[in-house]
């Protein structure tokens, strides 16, 4: 956290304000808005720069609001539709991510919500033509994944998100390194 913090306070501030899980029961990382989950093993296969891109990969579920805005969705659609809108960004943004995580060109310049409906789409499509879904659309080492908070009702949740989200901005902004790109999405988000 101390390298985000002298490089981009804005992902610290979050970082900042999250439980820390060690859990080898899942294959990478997970956030449910209150902590943040890691396999310490998958860590381990990571570099330095892979650690902090997954790190702020996970933030951007956060302050996104990605975890209280599920609804009633397909989870591991929406989650796949947030991942390649979020890994878009941070690739821009200059940051290394794991080989493997969720990209699709389609979703460069858009929002989770539209990613979504088409990847739902497809999905329906596929379902229709083969009569299952594909299983196996998601690979295995995504940078992780959002889980429900069961402790805290969504628009709770949601509220403490906006929040953190805007300390984080006050943060950034005091520091002159607000990062590019997510005050488009946050303003998607809200």
């Amino acid at each position: 956290i101390n390298h985000i913090f002298l490089t981009n306070p804005f992902y610290a501030c979050v970082l900042m304000q999250q439980e820390y899980v060690e859990d080898l029961s899942c294959d990478t990382f997970w956030v449910d808005g209150k902590k943040f989950g890691y396999n310490p093993n998958f860590v381990d296969t990571l570099s330095f720069d892979e650690i902090v891109g997954v790190c702020v990969h996970e933030v951007n579920h956060i302050v996104l609001m990605h975890v209280s805005r599920l609804h009633n969705r397909n989870a591991k659609v929406w989650n796949m539709a947030t991942d390649m809108v979020i890994n878009a960004q941070l690739l821009r943004s200059g940051f290394k991510l794991p080989k493997g995580v969720l990209l699709d060109s389609r979703f460069n310049n858009t929002n989770a919500e539209d990613a979504y409906r088409v990847l739902l789409q497809e999905q329906q499509e596929e379902e229709k033509n083969n009569g299952k879904a594909d299983d196996n659309c998601e690979p295995s080492n995504s940078c992780g994944e959002m889980r429900e908070n069961k402790d805290i009702p969504p628009e709770q949740l949601e509220q403490e998100c906006v929040i953190m989200g805007k300390m984080a901005e006050i943060a950034a902004k005091l520091c002159g390194s607000m990062p590019a790109g997510l005050e488009r999405l946050f303003a998607d988000a809200r």
